[in-house]
């Protein structure tokens, strides 16, 4: 049968749209590679309202290769078909990769004042606080975030200071509550702040030696669950554009995250400032969801010099990781073996600090506004290792039980030498009596 496109429908909405509500992010990624290969497409192409797609008739044995199907059939699909792959798997309720995103909150003691400007008129109390129980061989300055509150408002204030921090806050006057600034983020990013991801040890995937092409070839390729700043960022810009039911926890590989934002039919350059120029990022015209990258600035080539990504939420603040979140290991000597810095707010020069750090301030920072709404992430950043691990998780009568992004791993002189896989899970928000955000436990 054939499907019209509607504006704003993608392959991954158009695929969810047409399988089971129960139906997981595994199968629905399956979907698209199957709606995606019978319209000659590519699995992250964009469409254009009006496109006619053609929606194959095995649809559903193409995609039920989850268990979490049961006993439903797409929409799409004949009801009399027999699918041996889901018969296959039906029973099966471990999977291959059993891999889940833990966070652990974390407490924080008061420094020093932070002068911030105004919100909406609204006179903005700042602090720096350092963030308890966390480490980073980065520095205290990975490890410490800002504060911003706004007291009590009345109803127009309320409003204002929504509508100038992008709108997106599920949080509802009260005229007696004493307000901060993450009460006026979007869901997702109220949910992470100041949250510390803990990762552990990654998965061997046995029987995947000499998978793959590339260099790393003499020994089973292993997965883990991670986080790091480009990830940090792109789910951010998407709780801008509206993302409000869950948050994805995943690697950003960065040549990939390069390559989206500096795509000028992706995003639009607002600014470009040097190093010496960090103070003149507070006064820019930003707006929240704009996304600023730090690049390192050497005569060293590589593929990509990115460094860091983050993005604007408003009242001079970014929302951001630090850096890569770290295996649990106990290192009291350097701590290179782990590393854990929690979502956080940050001033440019608290978020600066800990790069300038590590490559001698020798960095330069280019500021992007998003043009169109950010595909999802396991499509943004999707593996080519998906595919290869999904079939091989059937094959032993079990499911992935992830989804797959990409880890590229960047030679010295600027070559891809090896494409590794790296987990993707999906953490669904739920909001508290205050109207707040929370991850869902």
């Amino acid at each position: 049968m054939n499907l019209q496109v509607k504006a704003g429908q993608s392959l991954w909405s158009i695929a969810k749209q047409q399988l089971p509500r129960d139906a997981s992010n595994a199968t629905i990624q399956q979907a698209v590679a199957d709606i995606a290969k019978a319209n000659g497409l590519a699995p992250g192409a964009t469409l254009r309202a009006g496109q006619s797609l053609t929606i194959p008739d095995h649809f559903a044995g193409a995609v039920a290769l989850d268990p979490a199907v049961g006993g439903a059939v797409g929409r799409l699909s004949n009801p009399n078909r027999t699918n041996p792959v889901l018969l296959q798997t039906a029973n099966t309720t471990a999977p291959w990769v059993n891999l889940k995103a833990v966070f652990v909150p974390t407490q924080s003691t008061p420094e020093e004042a932070v002068t911030l400007p105004a919100v909406a008129g609204v006179p903005v109390d700042g602090q720096r606080v350092r963030l308890e129980g966390v480490k980073s061989w980065l520095g205290a300055s990975a490890t410490q975030a800002v504060e911003a509150r706004l007291g009590k408002l009345t109803q127009a204030q309320f409003d204002a200071v929504k509508t100038e921090l992008g709108g997106r806050s599920n949080v509802v006057f009260d005229p007696q509550r004493s307000y901060a600034l993450q009460d006026f983020l979007p869901p997702a990013l109220q949910a992470l702040l100041h949250q510390d991801l803990e990762v552990g040890e990654p998965i061997t995937l046995k029987g995947t030696k000499g998978k793959g092409e590339d260099m790393a070839v003499d020994q089973d390729r292993k997965i883990s669950l991670t986080m790091n700043c480009h990830a940090t960022a792109w789910e951010a810009v998407r709780a801008y554009q509206g993302e409000h039911k869950e948050v994805a926890i995943f690697y950003g590989e960065m040549i990939t995250m390069d390559g989206h934002t500096s795509d000028a039919n992706k995003f639009a350059p607002v600014a470009e400032l040097t190093a010496a120029e960090l103070s003149k990022l507070g006064t820019l015209p930003l707006q929240p969801g704009d996304v600023v990258q730090f690049h390192e600035v050497s005569e060293w080539a590589r593929m990509t010099m990115l460094l860091h990504s983050a993005v604007y939420v408003g009242g001079g603040l970014f929302f951001e990781k630090p850096n890569t979140e770290g295996a649990g290991k106990d290192d009291p000597a350097n701590y290179v073996k782990q590393d854990e810095t929690p979502f956080r707010l940050a001033t440019p020069e608290l978020m600066a600090a800990p790069l300038s750090d590590a490559v001698e301030g020798k960095f330069r920072m280019v500021v992007l506004r998003p043009k169109e709404k950010l595909e999802d992430p396991a499509q943004a950043f999707a593996s080519s290792w998906q595919d290869e691990l999904s079939t091989m998780a059937a094959k032993k009568g079990r499911t992935l039980g992830v989804e797959v992004v990409s880890e590229i791993e960047q030679g010295m002189g600027g070559n891809i030498r090896a494409e590794h896989p790296s987990a993707l899970v999906r953490v669904g928000l739920v909001n508290t009596a205050t109207g707040n955000s929370a991850l869902k436990t």
